[in-house]
């Protein structure tokens, strides 16, 4: 019973993640796709915040939903932004360490732009120096 529910759970990975696979392979490498998963985890650990005020709940919440996408010579880090304004001003404030901080996570040279707001999300980009 527990060995179906691990096959079955494993096979839904699999299958949720393979046309990301695919698409690496033709235009990227696997290799950064293992590094972006690295890195959304490292950068949510980086802004995580421990406290007993529940603005930080609301802060770890948009903590949580920061993704980043290392293709080729380009980094990306996006954070939905939520509708609490303190929350957007903690945040804003804490990407000005993120940049340096995600620097130097990465092995290669990146320069890194400042961030701004795209819509409802806050981005970071980068570019790899040859």
């Amino acid at each position: 019973m527990v060995g179906d529910t691990v096959f079955l759970l494993i096979g839904g990975m699999i299958l949720l993640l393979l046309p990301e696979i695919i698409s690496r392979l033709k235009h990227d490498s696997i290799k950064h796709m293992l590094q972006s998963i690295r890195l959304t985890f490292k950068a949510r650990k980086f802004l995580t915040k421990t406290s007993d005020e529940g603005i930080f709940e609301f802060y770890n919440a948009a903590v949580r939903t920061i993704r980043v996408d290392l293709n080729g010579r380009r980094f990306i880090l996006a954070i939905d932004l939520p509708n609490n304004r303190d929350v957007q001003k903690i945040l804003f404030e804490e990407s000005k360490d993120l940049a340096v901080q995600m620097g130097s996570f990465l092995d290669e040279n990146y320069i890194f732009s400042s961030v701004k707001q795209v819509r409802s999300y806050l981005v970071l980009e980068a570019t790899q120096v040859l």
